[in-house]
């Protein structure tokens, strides 16, 4: 899957009972972010974001 709205996956393995997904870095989550409270988000921002949020949505279920 390939999309700017999502994070990249690369690939992964099973071992055993052991699982691994190797994908790419992100410094921080959505949740995270809107969590803090010295982070201030603009009306601007937060319809952006909820833009993005709607069309990775809307990717992902087009994908299954």
């Amino acid at each position: 899957m390939n999309h700017p709205n999502l994070v990249r996956c690369y690939g992964g393995q099973t071992t055993n009972d052991n699982y691994s997904i190797l994908s790419e870095l992100m410094a921080d989550n959505l949740f995270n972010l809107l969590s803090k409270k010295s982070v201030k988000l603009d009306p601007y921002h937060i319809y952006k974001m909820a833009i993005q949020v709607r069309r990775n949505s809307q990717f992902t279920s087009a994908v299954d």
